[in-house]
């Protein structure tokens, strides 16, 4: 059986590492400027200031031209003294070329640094495949956890497709695996025991409006 641990959200690893440092989380700081509904470059949607922490190419309206993910970051953040929001912004470029267009944006799709808890920066990959925004996130301490997410253009508006999350025990063998797919309904849960041995459950739930990224926020 997995233990209590393996389920607690990132918050709690948190306060755990607040607790070992001496010291409270970092104060959130002021959210990010709006980037721009255009931009020749990918540079023009970056606010003065900041910077890109990730970037990702590929076809995010299936046109053929190579689209753009970013993940932002202030250099603030590096200072540990504030929790910054690390935007993430998806551009389509334009069909006659010659630069891109915003798409949307967020500041609560990607994880704080700070947020990863004694494993640190919880960041793990940003990547475009066959039109899906793909996110990776993974932290935690002995018990570590991750959490992929999956955002996909529909209907003119971006929407989470798929999510899996997991949960292991570094000292053992226990672990969970768990996959929904919000289009479907589909569920498959893979459970580690303490003897190593593996139970798959598949099952089909009801379906639920996918969460859109507008409003999308971490647990």
């Amino acid at each position: 059986m997995l233990r209590q641990e393996l389920h607690r959200p990132f918050r709690v690893f948190l306060l755990l590492i607040a607790i070992g440092l001496g010291s409270a989380v970092p104060a959130r700081a002021a959210s990010a400027p709006k980037p721009p509904e255009s931009g020749a470059r990918l540079q023009d949607f970056v606010p003065k200031g900041w910077a890109v922490l990730m970037q990702a190419e590929g076809d995010l309206n299936r046109d053929g031209k190579p689209d753009a993910a970013l993940i932002l970051k202030n250099p603030a953040e590096d200072s540990m003294q504030e929790e910054w929001p690390r935007p993430l912004v998806l551009l389509l470029q334009n069909p006659e070329g010659g630069g891109y267009r915003l798409s949307a944006a967020s500041e609560q799709a990607v994880l704080c640094r700070t947020c990863g808890g004694i494993f640190g920066d919880p960041l793990a990959e940003l990547q475009i495949k066959n039109g899906v925004v793909i996110i990776d996130h993974y932290g935690g301490s002995r018990f570590r956890w991750g959490y992929t997410h999956r955002w996909r253009r529909q209907d003119g508006d971006w929407i989470l497709i798929g999510e899996t999350k997991i949960s292991h025990d570094t000292a053992g063998p226990e672990a969970k695996e768990d996959d929904f797919n919000w289009l479907t309904g589909d569920r498959i849960v893979k459970v580690t025991d303490a003897d190593g041995k593996v139970k798959t459950t598949k099952r089909r739930e009801a379906k639920k409006p996918p969460a859109k990224l507008s409003t999308f926020k971490f647990e």
